[in-house]
């Protein structure tokens, strides 16, 4: 091994043949993180073993009391192991663009540290629920409603991961059959690995200042809730390196990608946290906001010095769908005349009220 390492222990996954060691190389300086990453690079490269470290808080999860230790009593400078040394002793084109394409790696900001330690050492379904509100797991870029708006209104770049479901049959004792609705799991072989890598992207588009932990913390409930992982399971090293891959990468050259996601056409959904409050079905809210929305618009470009037939005409140009009934029931209700001919009084007034269905609901 050309670059020994200061101490090297046995890790919790050692077995009996092909032991496993953690290798520590202790230097004599600080290092900040791109200079950690280019020498982690370079004795990988050199010793030829995996890359299941290149975190640096891994170090610190230690092993079990009675672990095997190899101190080899060897401190490095950097230099000793710099990346000129490596191109020196390796001048091939390939390994110096290599070299300096991993030295111009951006290196994510790391700002919990508790959280990164938990991750490491907690299992998934814990640190979800440890984590929950912290970092909360999110599917779309809805802004949060509060609960006294009945709905809420879709943005222009409205994002959402699709996710297929399948409805599962239970038949009970009693003989009787009840139906759930069960989600897809992606299995191994439909490119999990990728998925979550465009999932993270994706996500990034939503909140492009998404913070790693929290990208990471979206990854794990990702993996655990919606991924078949029985089979060549996706490890915590793996699920961390797709993060860390996705928050460096630039998003703009996966534009078609994200367009993909964004096939919503409503205008608006129902508020499920106002259905909740009010105790109120989801259909009876939808068709509550749908007579608020549609009287805001009649108010919005009703002609008090026109017919009721001249209106209906105007709405018809404007395609919107307003019957005649509609329209008297609406004219009833706002104490509007539809015979203006009794009613000068009211001549050239136009668009006599615009409703807010959001106020009318909630007050």
């Amino acid at each position: 091994m050309k670059y020994q390492p200061s101490i090297a222990y046995t890790t919790f996954s050692h077995i009996t043949k092909g032991n496993r060691y953690r290798l520590l190389y202790i230097f004599n300086t600080p290092l900040n993180q791109n200079q950690y990453q280019i020498l982690y690079d370079n004795i990988i490269t050199n010793i030829e073993l995996d890359n299941h470290n290149r975190a640096i808080y891994q170090f610190y999860l230690g092993s079990y009391a009675n672990c095997k230790l190899i101190n080899n009593l060897i401190i490095y400078s950097y230099d000793d192991i710099s990346i000129s040394n490596s191109i020196r002793e390796k001048p091939t084109p390939y390994n110096i663009q290599l070299q300096m394409e991993k030295r111009d790696k951006v290196v994510v900001e790391i700002k919990d540290y508790e959280y990164i330690t938990n991750f490491w050492n907690l299992s998934h379904k814990d640190l979800i629920e440890k984590y929950r509100e912290k970092y909360p797991f999110f599917e779309n870029n809805l802004e949060e409603a509060n609960e006294d708006i009945p709905y809420i209104t879709i943005p222009e770049n409205y994002c959402c991961i699709k996710r297929y479901w399948f409805k599962e049959k239970t038949k009970l004792n009693n003989g009787n059959c009840v139906y759930s609705n069960r989600v897809c799991k992606i299995k191994d072989g439909n490119g999990r690995r990728k998925k979550l890598f465009l999932n993270a992207l994706v996500r990034k588009y939503m909140y492009p200042q998404i913070e790693f932990e929290h990208l990471l913390h979206c990854l794990t409930n990702e993996l655990y809730y919606y991924i078949n992982n029985s089979k060549d399971s996706i490890s915590k090293q793996e699920l961390y390196d797709i993060a860390e891959n996705a928050y460096n990468e630039n998003i703009d050259k996966y534009s078609t990608m994200i367009k993909q996601q964004q096939t919503e056409k409503r205008k608006w959904i129902i508020n499920p946290q106002y259905c909740i409050k009010y105790n109120l079905s989801a259909k009876t809210v939808r068709n509550m906001v749908k007579k608020k929305i549609n009287d805001e618009l009649i108010g919005l470009y009703y002609d008090c010095s026109k017919s009721l037939k001249e209106n209906l005409s105007t709405f018809k140009e404007l395609n919107l769908k307003v019957g005649k009934s509609k329209l008297y029931e609406w004219c009833k209700e706002s104490g509007i005349p539809t015979n203006i001919k009794n009613n000068k009084s009211t001549k050239n007034t136009v668009g006599l009220c615009l409703y807010s269905p959001i106020s009318a609901i909630a007050g």
